[in-house]
């Protein structure tokens, strides 16, 4: 909603294709969302420059939900978002990150690699310029495009904070395949 871009709607339950209550429903998070990511026992809420966390299970009104900020780390494009062992990755042009609700860890720092990621950035624009990863297995696939034009795509192996670039990757997006084991998809930019 233009209006109150801070604001998070929830549906009815159990059954969510009831009416929504949009006057009652609601919790207003202190910063503009960018983007969301469900764990098994949270919800995150990513702004620019913020993370935000819900607990609780009963939606208002009368909800049991507690929100609270986390840290001044944040999520410029909601298409590197990815959820991981309970665990979220995400990037911004300062690096991409690992939270676990509680904290961060800096895959780009503990990486070594944190001044290659910023240099990437130099031009950024969050209008035209896309972020977007996916997981396989333990990896994270990041492609940085400035509109049509391929910056960079880098692969990290989360649990050794090792990175790789790959020199044929251009994706707008990523998503995992529903029901199959070790399978990623990709939509690459400019290929039906």
């Amino acid at each position: 909603n233009n209006s109150t871009p801070n604001r998070l709607y929830f549906s009815p339950t159990p059954d969510i294709q009831d009416t929504w209550d949009t006057s009652n429903s609601y919790i207003d998070c202190d910063y503009s969302v960018s983007g969301l990511a469900a764990t098994s026992n949270m919800l995150l809420i990513f702004s620019q420059g913020h993370t935000e966390r819900i607990i609780g299970s009963t939606p208002p009104p009368g909800s049991d939900m507690d929100r609270t900020v986390i840290g001044s780390v944040g999520c410029t494009d909601a298409r590197s978002i990815c959820v991981q062992e309970n665990n979220v990755i995400f990037a911004n042009p300062r690096g991409v990150w690992l939270t676990n609700g509680a904290g961060f860890a800096s895959l780009t720092t503990e990486g070594l690699i944190e001044s290659y990621w910023q240099g990437l950035f130099e031009d950024y624009d969050v209008a035209s310029w896309s972020i977007a990863a996916g997981i396989y297995r333990s990896f994270y696939f990041v492609s940085i495009m400035d509109g049509t034009t391929l910056v960079d795509t880098l692969m990290c192996n989360v649990p050794r904070r090792a990175w790789w670039r790959l020199g044929n990757v251009k994706g707008k997006m990523f998503a995992q395949a529903v029901g199959q084991q070790g399978v990623i998809e990709g939509g690459h930019r400019g290929q039906a």
